[in-house]
């Protein structure tokens, strides 16, 4: 049976339509009609919702730039670091936050989510490699793409990965470079255009945090460290929400190639 031939009961209308006018999410579908009427902003409607929350997996949260702007899903964020994640869940109280091992909480959880965002640590790839000392230099961190390879071939929903643009060839090619940011996905990607504060990698100070702090429309007081005495980093390491939201509802939106 073919798309054009094979029906699903859209769990919002509760109308039988061809495989092609449908949306999958995981365990259910909704037409592409209930979906509009729903405007812009991201999950099913009302109706949906009681039969089926959306679940999302965010990756090495941070403080949750990515994740900012996301509506109608149940987020469930992973972060190592004890400050760091007090903080996510303080701007995001009702998000499940789990204080653990992004990378193997992947592998053991993956298949139950709709949605997986991973933002592996980019320190080991950056260019800034370049400029660190003979005695600093370390391998690539290939967590990255055996992430890529385990979503690519085994999971079922949608799902992006986000890094940094590499000071080496990517070994597996991104499907969309948005700035600064790589994304492998199985959803098209839109394109979208954030302008980056002038100087951000050297930002540094009392002045430059309330700089990137206004950038992100993310406060927090507290000086947080992710790695190294910089309590910058833990916000230069966000994706911005305005691009987090755009990639968010494509993954939405956009249909896994058959």
């Amino acid at each position: 049976m073919t798309k054009a031939t094979k029906r699903h009961v859209c769990v919002t209308c509760k109308r039988k339509r061809i495989e092609l006018k449908m949306h999958q999410f995981r365990q259910h579908w909704q037409c592409l009609d209930c979906i509009n009427k729903a405007g812009p902003d991201p999950g099913v409607a009302a109706e949906a919702a009681q039969v089926h929350q959306l679940k999302v997996l965010n990756l090495y949260a941070g403080i949750g730039g990515n994740r900012k702007f996301w509506k109608g899903c149940h987020v469930t964020a992973i972060e190592h670091n004890a400050s760091i994640a007090n903080a996510y869940s303080k701007l995001y109280p009702e998000d499940t936050v789990i204080i653990g091992d992004a990378h193997k909480y992947l592998l053991k959880n993956y298949h139950k989510f709709d949605i997986i965002w991973s933002s592996p640590p980019c320190q080991s790839h950056t260019r800034m490699n370049y400029w660190s000392p003979k005695e600093k230099k370390r391998y690539i961190d290939l967590s990255l793409y055996a992430e890529i390879i385990l979503l690519r071939n085994f999971f079922k929903g949608k799902w992006t990965v986000e890094n940094v643009n590499p000071y080496y060839e990517s070994l597996i090619a991104p499907d969309k470079q948005i700035g600064r940011h790589l994304f492998w996905s199985n959803v098209p990607i839109s394109d979208i255009h954030v302008e980056q504060i002038e100087g951000f990698i050297n930002l540094d100070g009392q002045d430059d945090k309330q700089k990137i702090m206004d950038w992100l429309g993310i406060h927090i007081e507290q000086n947080l460290y992710s790695t190294g005495k910089n309590y910058l980093q833990v916000f230069r390491n966000c994706v911005h929400p305005d691009i987090g939201l755009s990639i968010f509802q494509d993954l939405l939106n956009g249909r896994i190639p058959r």
